[in-house]
C-alpha cells in the first residue's frame, strides 16, 4: 500500500491505518503519497511530515482541507491526533499531536491502541 521509501516504518503504519476507511480517490491519495518528496519537522509537541507532490500526479477533487483525521486513544494519556492535509488537490502534510498539547512520542504501536478514523470531504 504505502511504498514511499522516504518514509519510516512507523510513518507508513500511521498512513496505512488512516487509509483503512473507505474513501473515494483512495488510490489517488496513496499514489500521491508514494511519489512525493518527504520532509519532516519533529518537535517534542508535534510531528509533521510534509509531502511535495509532483505536478504530474493526478489532482484530487477534494476541497476539504483536512479530509482524514485519526484519533489514537492511549491508555492513561490524552488521545493522539493525526490530520492529513490536502491543499489544491494535493496531499500536503500529515500532522500529529497530543490532544492535550503534551509531549509526543513516535513510538506508538497502533496494533495495541484503540483507533478511530474519520473522513470528511467535499468535491
Amino acid at each position: 500500500m504505502i511504498e514511499n521509501k522516504k518514509l519510516k516504518d512507523n510513518e507508513k503504519e500511521w498512513l496505512e491505518k488512516m487509509l483503512t476507511v473507505a474513501l473515494p480517490f483512495y488510490t489517488d491519495i496513496i499514489n500521491q503519497i508514494n511519489h512525493a518528496e518527504v520532509s519532516r519537522e519533529y518537535t517534542e509537541y508535534y510531528l509533521r511530515l510534509k509531502f511535495n507532490v509532483r505536478e504530474s500526479e493526478k489532482v484530487l477533487p477534494i476541497s476539504t482541507r483536512v479530509p482524514i483525521e485519526m484519533r489514537v486513544f492511549l491508555k492513561n494519556r490524552a488521545p493522539m491526533q493525526f490530520l492529513l492535509h490536502v491543499i489544491n488537490g494535493c496531499v500536503s502534510e500529515l500532522e500529529a499531536f497530543m490532544a492535550d498539547s503534551s509531549k509526543i512520542s513516535t513510538n506508538i504501536d497502533l496494533k495495541y491502541e484503540t483507533v478511530k478514523v474519520l473522513a470528511y470531504f467535499e468535491q
